[in-house]
């Protein structure tokens, strides 16, 4: 049961245990010791064994080790290598970003903005934007896609 020890264990650096971020008493026993360092490959969190989410890299045709926070936010736009930048954001196009549009229900009349349809076409379309779909549109407003992948630390 020596081996046990906090002193021993691959969660601690500089003394400090890495998953309750506090410093260990070297000869205390702990019950999330482990000999093997696993660590989330998004975020970089340790993982204990039981923690691990594994999931396929299609790029790489390899798994990957995640944590559940980021298990949770797997396949969303914020955790997505492409969500840095948008196309339709970013494109120096002189093409508007947004038009207004006359929505008419009876006889009341009422304009709304909505994006560029123009721009759209040009700059999401046109440009192949990894966000873009012919028949959804753009994947962002949707709320998620399958071409989603994972901005990993170590990729």
């Amino acid at each position: 049961m020596a081996l046990r020890k906090c002193k021993n264990c691959a969660l601690v650096k500089d003394s400090i245990c890495r998953l309750f971020n506090e410093p260990i008493d070297p000869e205390q026993c702990c019950p999330k010791f482990t000999e093997i360092l696993y660590e989330c490959e998004m975020c970089g969190k340790p993982l204990l064994p039981n923690q691990v989410v594994i999931t396929l890299d299609k790029n790489i045709d390899r798994y990957r080790l995640i944590c559940m926070t980021c298990a949770v936010e797997h396949n969303q736009c914020k955790t997505c290598r492409y969500s840095s930048s948008c196309m339709f954001e970013t494109d120096p196009s002189s093409t508007p970003k947004t038009v207004n549009k006359t929505v008419s229900q009876g006889n009341m009349t009422s304009y709304i903005t909505v994006p560029n349809p123009d721009r759209i076409e040009e700059i999401c379309n046109r440009k192949n934007c990894p966000c873009f779909d012919q028949k959804i549109g753009c994947k962002r407003q949707n709320h998620g896609c399958v071409s989603w992948e994972a901005n990993y630390k170590n990729a």
